[in-house]
């Protein structure tokens, strides 16, 4: 998934909820999970526009961290969470 400039983390965090909910019904499609964790890692390189953004950015990459324990994610996460941080006392 490409990010653009419409790409916020709001969608972006409403989409990953719609998804992994498909994904944990009883009956789940295939790649659901797969989709859901190519969102979480968009999350993490979108962004936040603003502090509403930013609590919904950390709730779902701290709620969601054990999906992807590759090295390196936490990491990520640390610093996309604070570059955020960092971007928005700045405004």
């Amino acid at each position: 998934m490409a990010t653009h400039e419409s790409t916020t983390i709001s969608r972006l965090v409403s989409t990953h909820r719609n998804i992994t909910d498909l994904a944990r019904a009883p009956m789940p499609l295939d790649g659901l999970l797969e989709a859901a964790a190519t969102i979480q890692k968009e999350v993490v390189v979108t962004p936040a526009g603003n502090w509403a953004e930013f609590g919904a950015k950390a709730c779902l990459l701290i709620n969601e961290l054990t999906t992807d324990p590759t090295t390196g994610w936490l990491d990520a996460i640390r610093e996309s969470l604070r570059a955020d941080v960092d971007r928005l006392a700045a405004i």
